[in-house]
């Protein structure tokens, strides 16, 4: 699916007028038709039925959005609905194609109130709505938001949850390119047109369900877009699936070496193996410190182990060195557990520096790496997973900076490492050095407990070792870790899942993929 920024759509609009002679009015009236639809879906009306006794209110600013959302309250009450429409301002400033839907509205006998005193002032309409129309603010916002517009948000989102509303384009207070907002319209449904909108694809919450409207854009007026940034969909997850032949073999599907561990962090080599077995890897040998061996075996089954020389802290020593460049490895999975001891991470950073093989760097191997510093990874095929916390210490950036434009962040660190960056995290950013990116939005809040991180990077290192490219390989895990976790919620899980349960529910995802 084909993301775009703000400034991007304002030239496609341009681009649809003046290059394919298609009239702003048109555009309006079809984006406001497919908002429409969305709006009788949210009401459970199919197509045809009359919506008499169904009362809308539209909530209009004084831009396009407005002109769009008046619009879409227009074709819902012709379909019999009652709709009442209010203008953030006065009638008389309102331009162009807004005003144009404006006079019809008027015109085909719609309740129509201009300016109104108080966000106060809506409580009885908002009362009485069974759908709230919100065309308050576009993709032309930025902050900060204006008072009295923050105030009806407010008062707006009292009513989600219990009034359906959808959201013309975009929620209002968003920003459309960095998705942030201090005060966002909580929608049940965003009808966006033409293209998703970065913004959404990287905070998709505040738009509720994301319907992407064909509003009749030629495609000629979109090729300035490039495909660049996309939305990771089913079909291409679906379309990465690495070959298993019938008369396949374990040494078919390659062999993925996990190296890290540490004192009091065994348990996250256990999860990579078991988020590499999950991934269809056919050899799995965790390489950790010597004493830790027991404590890996006792929970193990399928995977080997390679005990490594350990340091007096019964970390990582850098005597282990030789060994793991000699072992017959498809790929690696460098820093599960691996602790913050000295010794072991330079054994770590040694490592990444003469290894060849596909690598992902998780954890620990990404805080020994940082600051960055434009250091690139030796491998031909590299992956690297920081959450939003290592991702700052690899720019030396603070949280809140990398958070606020996480798209950015992610290529930043793949230009700087000549690696694939996967940036974790709600709405997940998967980055490659030449500038692509994919945001993928599978995925729920089940992943938010410790050792999720240490199954994506052993699944994602499984799919190293069968042959996909770590760009394939994180767009993939990406994927299905969070498909996982969504048909966990489907299951009814809601919070405290143990992620030793994670893997399983990946062999799940696979099957769900290949259905």
């Amino acid at each position: 699916m084909l993301v775009a920024t703000a400034q991007q759509m304002r030239q496609a609009d341009h681009r649809a007028m003046k290059e394919f002679f298609l009239p702003g009015l048109l555009l309006m009236e079809n984006a406001a038709q497919g908002a429409a639809a969305v709006a009788r879906a949210l009401l459970n009306k199919d197509s045809g039925r009359s919506l008499a006794g169904v009362k809308i209110l539209a909530l209009c600013g004084m831009g396009n959005n407005g002109g769009d959302a008046c619009a879409c309250a227009r074709i819902l009450a012709n379909q019999g609905a009652l709709a009442h429409v209010v203008l953030m301002g006065q009638a008389e400033k309102l331009s162009g194609d807004a005003l144009s839907n404006w006079q019809m509205a008027k015109a085909c006998g719609l309740r129509l109130r201009e300016k109104p005193k108080s966000a106060n002032d809506l409580l009885p309409l908002l009362e009485e709505a069974h759908i709230i129309v919100d065309g308050l603010l576009g993709t032309g916002f930025k902050p900060p938001l204006r008072p009295e517009y923050a105030e009806v948000i407010e008062l707006v989102n009292k009513f989600a949850g219990v009034t359906p509303i959808v959201a013309m384009d975009i929620p209002s207070g968003q920003d459309a390119d960095s998705g942030a907002g201090e005060t966002v319209l909580k929608a049940s449904a965003s009808a966006t047109f033409a293209c998703l909108k970065l913004g959404m694809a990287l905070n998709p919450y505040p738009a509720g369900q994301i319907h992407v409207v064909d509003i009749g854009m030629p495609p000629g007026a979109l090729t300035h877009i490039g495909g660049q940034v996309r939305l990771m969909e089913r079909h291409m997850a679906a379309g990465l699936l690495p070959a298993r032949g019938a008369s396949a073999h374990k040494g078919s599907f390659g062999h993925v070496f996990l190296l890290g561990g540490s004192s009091g962090k065994s348990g996250a080599m256990v999860l990579a193996a078991q988020g590499a077995q999950a991934s269809g890897a056919g050899l799995i040998t965790a390489a950790l410190p010597h004493g830790l061996l027991a404590a890996l075996e006792a929970r193990l089954a399928a995977p080997m182990s390679l005990g490594l020389p350990e340091n007096s802290q019964q970390s990582l020593s850098m005597s282990g060195l030789a060994a793991l460049l000699e072992a017959p490895a498809s790929s690696w999975v460098v820093g599960p557990g691996l602790g913050q001891d000295e010794e072991a991470r330079a054994l770590a950073c040694a490592f990444l520096n003469k290894n060849t093989l596909p690598v992902v760097v998780d954890a620990d191997a990404l805080n020994a790496l940082a600051p960055l510093a434009g250091k690139p990874i030796a491998a031909g095929q590299a992956l690297l997973t920081p959450h939003p916390g290592e991702a700052a210490r690899l720019l030396n950036l603070s949280v809140g900076q990398v958070q606020k434009n996480r798209l950015l962040a992610a290529q930043e660190i793949a230009r700087q490492s000549g690696a694939v960056c996967l940036l974790k995290g709600a709405a997940s950013v998967l980055a490659h050095p030449d500038g692509r990116a994919l945001i993928n939005h599978t995925g729920n809040n089940l992943l938010a407990s410790g050792g999720s991180g240490d199954v994506l990077a052993g699944l994602a290192g499984g799919l190293l070792a069968q042959g996909l490219s770590a760009w394939e390989a994180g767009a993939l895990a990406a994927y299905a870790h969070g498909l996982a976790a969504d048909l966990a919620a489907a299951e009814g899980i809601t919070r405290g899942w143990p992620m030793e349960e994670l893997a399983g529910y990946i062999v799940k995802a696979w099957g769900n993929l290949e259905a």
